[in-house]
């Protein structure tokens, strides 16, 4: 279960990752990240990869977890500063890759992806 839905102002991230990044195979996992203070947050990636975010995995994202418009083009800082704080925040798998990418049964015409 989502702790929150996704914010308004971090929809047009979710948007092009519907657009432009498949729905993964796996879901994320749970991974510990040091970056200043020590946190869990759920992640794609390991072992031989780095470990991503939903917008690391796009194409045009030029790191494995942007944090501004110069690591993921499509979207301006404020859209993107929004998701992160939103998914960072979130501990639920399942829940998490369904908002952003629904099942198939779920998408609702308008909402289609490719």
């Amino acid at each position: 279960m989502l702790k929150r839905p996704i914010p308004t102002e971090a929809m047009p991230v979710v948007e092009v990752l519907r657009r432009d990044v498949p729905r993964p195979d796996a879901l994320p996992t749970p991974r510990l990240i040091v970056a200043g203070s020590a946190a869990t947050l759920l992640r794609w990636g390991g072992d031989n990869c780095p470990e991503q975010c939903p917008m690391g995995l796009h194409p045009l994202a030029r790191v494995a977890t942007p944090s501004n418009q110069h690591h993921f083009p499509p979207c301006n800082d404020s859209e993107i500063t929004a998701f992160y704080h939103w998914f960072d925040c979130e501990t639920d798998p399942e829940a998490v890759m369904d908002a952003i990418w629904p099942p198939l049964a779920l998408v609702l015409p308008g909402n289609a992806r490719p």
